[in-house]
């Protein structure tokens, strides 16, 4: 997946996307709707949905916080 940037992050905040137990990008249906008539919003989401993101050599990203994240933020 490409490299992280604040439009990733915004959207992570606010439950646009999420990551599965793979840590693969997920997009919400919103989202996903919004970015099949915007080429930037399919770029940076779509063509990347299902592909994982780069992890740092240290501290992984906690399962357990994706999992809420996935369960109270998420947006299907």
């Amino acid at each position: 997946m490409q490299e992280r940037s604040s439009i990733h992050d915004a959207a992570f905040d606010r439950g646009l996307i999420t990551f599965d137990d793979q840590y693969q990008l997920v997009v919400s249906g919103l989202l996903r709707k919004a970015a099949s008539t915007v080429r930037s919003l399919q770029a940076a989401f779509l063509d990347n949905e299902g592909k994982a993101i780069t992890l740092p050599d240290k501290f992984l990203p906690d399962q357990s916080f994706l999992q809420v994240h996935r369960d109270t933020i998420f947006l299907c």
